[in-house]
């Protein structure tokens, strides 16, 4: 099964509250699905208010809807 099949699909998880107490919680199931919900909660909040950032934040997204394994290969090349 492919994290397309399951894109939107909610997943509960638990976490501990200060108090000591578990709660449950949903998310999304697929990992790309809470990438794209969180940084677009940040934009908004932290991104917007400087434009390096905004501009980062844009190659980000693009590079993440857009790229293929051999763009971030030759991204990643001066890393290594």
């Amino acid at each position: 099964m492919k994290e397309k099949d399951y894109l939107m699909e909610p997943e509960d998880f638990e976490v501990e509250g200060d108090d000591g107490k578990k709660m449950t919680m949903q998310r999304h199931r697929a990992l790309s699905s809470r990438f794209v919900v969180r940084a677009l909660d940040l934009l908004n909040s932290q991104v917007a208010k400087n434009w390096v950032r905004f501009d980062q934040f844009h190659d980000l997204l693009f590079t993440f809807a857009l790229a293929d394994v051999e763009d971030v290969v030759c991204l990643l090349q001066p890393l290594f």
